[in-house]
C-alpha cells in the first residue's frame, strides 16, 4: 500500500509511469489525485499540480520523475520546436525551476523491459537535468 502523502510519480504514460509508480512505490496522476482530493475542486490542473508538489515536499517526500521520452531541451525552454510537446515537458519545467521541487526529484530513466534506474549526478548533467537559475 502507497502511504497517503507519500512520494508521486511524473512522467510519460507511454514511458511506462504506471509501472514505474509501482517500481518506485510513488503514486501516479490519478491516485495522487485521489489522495489530495484535488480532483473535487474546481481548479485548474496546474494549481492542483503545485498544490501536489507543495505537499509532497513539505512532508518530506519525494517527486520521482521518469524522463524516457521528455523533451528536457522544451522543458528548460531551449527547444521551441518540440514535435509534441505534453503535460509531462511542462511538469518538468516546474520542477527544474523551482529549487525546493528540484531538490526533492529524483530522475530515472527506464532501462529494458520494467527496470527503471536512478540518474547519476554525471548523467543529470550530461542531460543537461540541472535546476534553472535566474541570472
Amino acid at each position: 500500500m502507497i502511504e497517503k502523502y507519500g512520494d508521486i510519480a511524473l512522467g510519460k504514460s507511454h514511458a511506462g509511469l504506471k509501472r514505474f509508480g509501482a517500481f518506485v512505490k510513488a503514486n501516479i496522476f490519478t491516485e495522487w489525485q485521489e489522495i489530495f482530493l484535488v480532483y473535487r475542486e474546481n481548479i485548474s490542473f496546474q494549481s492542483k499540480f503545485f498544490r501536489i508538489l507543495d505537499e509532497t515536499v513539505s512532508r518530506k517526500h519525494k517527486i520521482k520523475f521518469i524522463i524516457t521520452d521528455v523533451d528536457i531541451d522544451f522543458s528548460r525552454g531551449e527547444n521551441v520546436e518540440c514535435e509534441e510537446p505534453s503535460i509531462t515537458e511542462w511538469e518538468l519545467s516546474i520542477v527544474l525551476r523551482d529549487k525546493e521541487f528540484y531538490n526533492h526529484t529524483i530522475f530515472y530513466r527506464k532501462l529494458e523491459g520494467d527496470v527503471f534506474i536512478e540518474l547519476s549526478t554525471q548523467e543529470k548533467e550530461e542531460l543537461n537535468l540541472v535546476l534553472i537559475t535566474k541570472e
